[in-house]
């Protein structure tokens, strides 16, 4: 059966109102979950919505490509990891976002480098995109 539900309030169990667009802005667009297997491949991906596919670059780095892409650039990327499945804190910085894909670079920081971060594959890394 096929329909469409219109709504212009949502109302919680406690009796609290909000604009039924405020789930709907405020949703991931895109996100996934992937990561690097100790020798290889470099791509796994254990979970994802409206990603078609993520492609290591060079060492950490990665290209998401959405499979329904965005009518712009005007997205919010947020994203996080770690590095070697040893629980150490992994620096993901250096995001680059486009309508159909976004880039991000994961590794882990050191004050020697101009850039602060020594590039490196994430067993796990999570992104979440969120269309403006």
């Amino acid at each position: 059966m096929a329909g469409t539900l219109v709504l212009d309030t949502i109302q919680d169990g406690s009796g609290n109102n909000t604009s039924a667009t405020n789930p709907i802005r405020g949703s991931a667009k895109a996100w996934v979950t992937f990561g690097v297997m100790v020798s290889g491949p470099y791509n796994v991906v254990y979970a994802s919505h409206n990603v078609s596919s993520v492609t290591r670059l060079a060492t950490g780095s990665y290209q998401i490509s959405y499979a329904t892409p965005f009518s712009d650039n005007n997205t919010c990327v947020t994203f996080g990891g770690s590095d070697n499945g040893n629980m150490e804190a992994s620096l993901i910085a250096n995001w680059f976002n486009t309508g159909s894909y976004c880039n991000i670079v994961s590794g882990t920081p050191w004050l020697g480098r101009a850039n602060n971060l020594i590039p490196q594959d994430s067993v796990f890394i999570s992104v979440a995109v969120f269309h403006l």
